[in-house]
């Protein structure tokens, strides 16, 4: 089952990388920062599910760690942005 969740996260993962409104030079940044983030996902689930289950310890900085690349991303677009274009 968990290996069933990447295929969405493989679609966003295209699916953004592919969008016009990212900007110039972030493509394959983004492609690779998307792929991290779903590799560190499987491995969580995938070794938590096998030999942490119901162990908070394992589950709490595995979540923090899925949760960085894509906190990268946001990151890395907000940076992009220049300031004072109109966008928030």
């Amino acid at each position: 089952m968990p290996f069933g969740l990447l295929f969405p996260l493989l679609f966003l993962g295209i699916y953004t990388a592919t969008r016009p409104v990212v900007p110039r030079h972030h493509r394959a940044r983004y492609a690779v920062i998307t792929s991290a983030g779903a590799g560190i996902y499987s491995l969580t689930v995938l070794i938590g599910t096998v030999k942490f289950s119901g162990e908070p310890l394992w589950w709490l900085p595995g979540a923090v760690l899925c949760a960085l690349p894509f906190f990268l991303v946001a990151l890395l677009d907000h940076r992009a942005t220049p300031a004072g274009s109109g966008n928030t």
